[in-house]
């Protein structure tokens, strides 16, 4: 986890007045380099994905 994140955290933390033990804002930079992460995957996925616009089942069964 780098340093530069936890830093950001805690000034962040710290401009909104928030108080924790240091060892909470290490578990708080993992929750958010690992969400970070998730997202920056799951964008790339959808930037990469297509979408098939074709029809996979037969409209007529609903008449």
């Amino acid at each position: 986890m780098p340093n530069d994140l936890i830093s950001t955290i805690k000034a962040k933390l710290d401009s909104d007045g928030i108080i924790v033990s240091g060892s909470e804002i290490e578990a708080i930079a993992r929750d958010f380099d690992g969400r970070s992460q998730l997202d920056l995957g799951l964008d790339q996925l959808l930037k990469d994905s297509k979408v098939d616009e074709t029809l996979s089942f037969d409209p007529a069964w609903q008449k």
